[in-house]
């Protein structure tokens, strides 16, 4: 069993009401932890007055909460070290295993 948590909210910017249902730039896939769903419900409750982030040059795109870059380098960090990793062992193959 998989939960999801889904919003549907309305805001004005500038003078033009939007919705949307956007709670973040990339959306999280459905969780099997039912209390990651609970704690967003009591983050975002039913009737709540709220503050959102609105993109200034497309008004239309809005989300509840900014993300950060940090998934990015979480992926990209480790791989520094396997292409370090790579090139030792490829210059240990070389020293082991002279080209004749």
């Amino acid at each position: 069993m998989a939960y999801r948590f889904e919003v549907r909210y309305r805001y004005q910017f500038e003078g033009a009401s939007h919705v949307s249902t956007r709670i973040r730039h990339v959306e999280a896939a459905p969780t099997p932890h039912r209390e990651v769903v609970l704690a967003l419900q009591q983050q975002f409750p039913t009737g709540a007055m709220l503050a959102c982030y609105v993109n200034p040059v497309t008004p239309s795109e809005s989300v509840l909460i900014l993300g950060t870059q940090a998934a990015l380098y979480s992926i990209w960090f480790p791989l520094l070290f396997v292409a370090g990793g790579v090139g030792m062992l490829l210059g240990l193959a070389k020293k082991k295993w002279p080209q004749r």
